[in-house]
């Protein structure tokens, strides 16, 4: 039997590009959300949400059997759709980076993408907000909000 978002695709899901989320185009940069579009890459529209995070310190990889790898690894997925997955992309790359997006087992075909390295960029984008808890709010790329009272590294 399967399940809504379990449906595997009839040839295999395949990408045509990969972009820096901010700028459309844009190579990637590291530890930044980027896309990658293409066809039959999920059979559901979501974001992420929190039954996907099983680990609290652990960004999920996997949604509705959609992942994405960068340079044969897996990375933190926040979005899934039909044409386009959301994925950050690792701190530690540079260069070019091979990007491949695997749905419930089978893998894409592989897009090598440009790695960028600006020396000024806001790396998430939206706002921090001062709660009246003493938490600080972030919002990013994938609309999901994260709190901590820890402090910020900058």
């Amino acid at each position: 039997m399967l399940l809504l978002g379990d449906t595997p695709p009839s040839n295999g899901p395949s990408i045509s590009v990969v972009s820096d989320n901010l700028t459309d185009g844009g190579a990637v940069v590291p530890g930044v959300w980027f896309y990658v579009k293409g066809a039959d890459l999920a059979d559901v529209t979501r974001l992420w949400a929190g039954s996907d995070f099983a680990d609290p310190s652990t960004l999920p990889t996997d949604l509705n059997g959609v992942g994405v790898w960068v340079n044969g690894t897996p990375v933190p997925v926040c979005f899934i759709s039909p044409g386009q997955v959301n994925a950050q992309a690792p701190a530690n790359m540079s260069g070019t980076i091979e990007v491949q997006v695997v749905r419930l087992g089978i893998p894409s075909n592989v897009l090598t993408a440009p790695v960028s390295h600006p020396t000024q960029r806001l790396l998430l984008p939206g706002r921090l907000e001062n709660l009246s808890s003493g938490a600080v709010c972030g919002l990013h790329d994938c609309g999901r909000s994260r709190r901590g009272t820890g402090n910020l590294e900058g």
